[in-house]
């Protein structure tokens, strides 16, 4: 009982810290969606700021921008203890020379800044607050029930296009305050509101660019959004995949040779071992997920029948009670160059979105056809709750969800899939009507590096 109670709290606890991780990932991403709405500077400052405080314990945060052309750091917004800070009485500071004041250092390393716990000679009187702006000390009011002063400051470059833009700073009355995860969080978080503050310029600027110019910039802007994205989302796979892969194997090879070696085991113990089996499923599946986005693999083509891939796919998803399926596969339509597993993964997480979507019942129609030269359909149509216009618009976005346990990778990843196929995937959908998915591949690709 002691190694199941023991393999027990191993996975619960992996699976805590994946869930964690991603609802923040998701979090930053809807962060990003809702600053691309603004384009007032202190709105922006305001909502990074509320994220933030969701994330981390922190009693005062401020943001610099740092412009290299005059080589001065600007505070542009300071919240201390509930309080809102004039900034505008902080003077610019000029970037120190080398090993010399904390955001200098950051803005010439790159690289984040973290004081675990201020040293006694650092701290400041109960009424004082420390902002690294040179030696300037900004008065606050604690409440008295606080600490003396801040324990923990953890400074973090703004990132943009591979330069330092600013510095992002927490500060805690708590020493030991923040983790190497709220390092990566607050890393994100700085590197959004860098692109942020970038966009809002061009916003302001379009006016005195031609039609042309603004195109491409709008063209640029949207790239380095989804690479920040990716950026992102491969670091967090890969910190994933190599912390948690071999041990979620070694505790599922625990729990099987545990139910063979148990004979007739009590029905909680047998319980424990299923959930235990069941949840590290779930971690491996989640970890596929990330890895299989952030580091996609060239599809392994071979002659594929599209039909028999659906017909698979329909096998191991569960079609709900009260959900009528219809499927009318041509019978002519040709073989194609694919990957079999590739299209399976994307029929599956489509098919079993429309499930999802017909909670009360309705139709699931499943058509194929030849929709016109070099090229073969497929159509997928539920008529569940449908997307609004505003959702639509996002749907294959990464990390993008309307569902509660969604992590919003499944379609990213069909796109990902379909698109290495040389093909296309398209949505129509109406709130309460229905959605339908049309996927066109074409029936000759280019040989790969296999030979296919």
């Amino acid at each position: 009982m002691k190694e199941v109670d023991k393999a027990t709290t191993e996975v619960l606890d992996a699976a805590q810290r994946i869930e964690r991780l991603l609802n923040q990932q998701v979090a930053i991403n809807q962060l990003a969606l809702a600053l691309g709405e603004l384009n007032d500077l202190d709105s922006i400052y305001k909502l990074i700021h509320e994220y933030v405080s969701r994330f981390m314990d922190t009693n005062g945060f401020i943001v610099s921008t740092y412009d290299n052309s005059d080589q001065l750091i600007r505070a542009r917004y300071a919240m201390l203890n509930g309080v809102l800070m004039d900034v505008g009485k902080f003077p610019p500071i000029p970037l120190e020379e080398e090993g010399k004041g904390i955001q200098s250092r950051i803005i010439r390393s790159k690289k984040p800044f973290y004081i675990p716990n201020v040293s006694e000679g650092q701290r400041k009187p109960k009424t004082s607050y420390i902002i690294d702006h040179g030696d300037e000390i900004v008065e606050g009011a604690p409440d008295s029930d606080e600490p003396d002063s801040v324990s923990s400051r953890l400074l973090v470059p703004m990132m943009f296009d591979g330069e330092v833009h600013g510095v992002m700073q927490v500060q805690s009355f708590k020493p030991d305050a923040y983790t190497q995860d709220d390092i990566d969080v607050l890393c994100s978080l700085a590197n959004v509101a860098a692109l942020t503050l970038q966009n809002v310029f061009y916003r302001n600027n379009l006016e005195m660019l031609v039609e042309e110019r603004t195109k491409e910039l709008q063209n640029t802007q949207e790239q380095l959004v989804r690479s920040e994205r990716l950026a992102v989302l491969g670091k967090l796979g890969a910190g994933i995949g190599h912390e948690l892969r071999n041990p979620l194997a070694s505790i599922k090879g625990s729990v099987y040779f545990l139910k063979m070696a148990l004979e007739n085991p009590e029905d909680e113990i047998k319980e424990t071992l299923d959930v235990l089996d069941q949840e590290v499923t779930n971690c491996v599946l989640i970890i596929s997920s990330l890895l299989d986005f952030a580091s996609p693999k060239a599809p392994t083509k071979q002659k594929t029948n599209v039909n028999e891939v659906i017909n698979a796919a329909l096998l191991r998803v569960d079609i709900t009670e009260g959900i009528k399926l219809e499927t009318d596969l041509d019978p002519k339509l040709p073989v194609i160059l694919a990957d079999p597993i590739q299209l399976s993964q994307v029929f599956i997480n489509l098919i079993r979105n429309a499930v999802q979507a017909m909670e009360n019942g309705g139709k699931l129609t499943i058509n194929t056809d030849t929709s016109g030269p070099g090229y073969i359909s497929i159509k997928i149509t539920d008529t569940g709750s449908g997307i609004t216009k505003e959702d639509l618009q996002k749907l294959f976005t990464p990390l993008f969800t309307t569902k509660a346990k969604g992590i919003g990778l499944g379609l990213a990843i069909a796109k990902t899939f379909i698109e290495a196929h040389e093909g296309t995937i398209d949505v129509t959908s109406s709130v309460g009507e229905g959605t339908a998915f049309l996927i066109k591949l074409p029936t000759r690709q280019r040989i790969n590096s296999d030979g296919l």
